[in-house]
């Protein structure tokens, strides 16, 4: 048998109670098929990011392994769930940082070919900050669920990400929409 390596958290953190240990052909062949995935998902406008993406998808998968939950082979479609997964979140984050630096920004009225006439800029401004205001009104767990929702990101993954079930995070999600609705129709925007 090859090397024997241990994969540690980020930061030197364990992903488990105890290290994980796995060959160095094991780790090897698992880049090599992470690579080639991540490769043919990868958008070309984030090809700079591909090896982090598939050093993260190997860090989740070792982090599985190291958990020690249900002893789950790691077959080419699991690999290749992974992979996908991991990038379709960077694609999301990357998408909500644009949306960030556009908000906080010059909203794209100087880069040409982008810009909006002054009452529409104003307009799409002003619904702006009424839709964060009546995001802010929302109750907490509604709000997160709504946000998540608004980012593009299903039930299951909501569900996990807020540690509950998927019947609780259809049910915030519904009356979270339900008042945002009708918040922004008491402030006369159109939903």
């Amino acid at each position: 048998m090859g090397k024997s390596m241990k994969f540690r958290g980020l930061q030197g953190e364990d992903p488990s109670p105890a290290a994980v240990d796995i060959s160095t052909s094991q780790a090897e062949s698992l880049r090599r098929t992470l690579s080639v995935a991540v490769s043919r998902i990868c958008p070309n406008w984030l090809s700079q990011e591909r090896e982090d993406l598939v050093q993260t998808a190997l860090v989740r998968i070792v982090g599985l392994v190291g958990r020690g939950g249900p002893t789950r082979e790691l077959t080419a479609t699991y690999l290749w769930k992974t992979a996908y997964s991991v990038t379709l979140d960077e694609i999301r984050r990357a998408r909500w940082r644009h949306e960030r630096t556009m908000e906080e920004g010059s909203h794209g009225e100087d880069r040409p070919g982008t810009a909006l006439d002054p009452e529409e800029a104003a307009s799409a401004r002003e619904t702006s900050r009424h839709v964060r205001d009546c995001l802010r009104g929302l109750e907490m767990s509604r709000r997160h669920a709504v946000l998540l929702r608004l980012a593009g990101y299903g039930h299951d993954e909501s569900a996990q990400r807020l540690g509950m079930n998927v019947k609780q995070i259809a049910n915030l999600i519904h009356r979270g929409m339900k008042d945002l609705r009708s918040c922004l129709q008491a402030k006369a925007v159109a939903a």
